[in-house]
């Protein structure tokens, strides 16, 4: 049953997917860095740290795709196409940023599309990288490679943060990811109202 005030905005598997991505990729980002750290340092590279950010690498690589094939695949098709999709409602999102203002848009916006793409290259970059990496452990083309991509990470990471936690406008889609789905209808109003429309217009059909 739908809260009240609320609207199922993904599905089970797109939120299990998120976190398949999210938590494997920011216990790599963390222990990355600071295995890197202490080679910078001279340190003695602690194993279970090594170790833990090789089968981390494992996990990204090989948990997203199973969560894909066994859930809802064509839900995450239908994402990445409305992703990788540009139109007219993408320039009206870039003119109302300029006033301050919200422009009707359907479930991805113009900012979340460039910020799921470069977050995909990104990742894809980074498990490359990463694999060269472990084939040659002592090759510095690699670890500068992983290492100034894993910089581009952390850019991207403190950007989705920042609107997920911290703008107030945004951060009110974030208990999407953590009860089923639901978000305020508030939040699709400002940010979502042509996917609130097709939604409700679904909704209506199937009463």
């Amino acid at each position: 049953m739908t809260p009240i005030g609320w609207i199922k905005r993904f599905h089970k598997t797109e939120i299990l997917l998120h976190w398949a991505n999210a938590v494997p990729f920011l216990i790599l980002l963390l222990s990355g860095f600071w295995l890197a750290l202490e080679g910078w340092l001279g340190m003695q590279r602690g194993e279970f740290l090594s170790d833990l950010h090789k089968i981390m690498g494992i996990v990204l690589i090989c948990l997203p795709p199973i969560v894909s094939l066994a859930g809802k695949t064509e839900v995450i098709t239908q994402d990445l196409t409305d992703i990788a999709s540009f139109g007219d409602l993408d320039k009206q999102w870039i003119q109302a940023q300029r006033t301050h203002q919200h422009s009707a848009q359907e479930k991805f916006n113009f900012g979340q599309k460039i910020n799921a793409l470069a977050s995909l290259v990104n990742s894809i970059l980074l498990q490359l990288t990463g694999v060269w990496l472990w084939l040659a452990p002592q090759g510095m083309a690699p670890r500068w490679l992983h290492t100034l991509i894993a910089c581009a990470a952390l850019v991207l990471v403190m950007g989705h943060l920042f609107m997920a936690l911290v703008n107030p406008s945004t951060k009110k889609g974030l208990p999407g990811m953590f009860n089923g789905g639901f978000v305020p209808r508030e939040y699709m109003e400002e940010h979502h109202s042509l996917q609130l429309r097709a939604l409700e217009a679904k909704r209506d059909h199937e009463v």
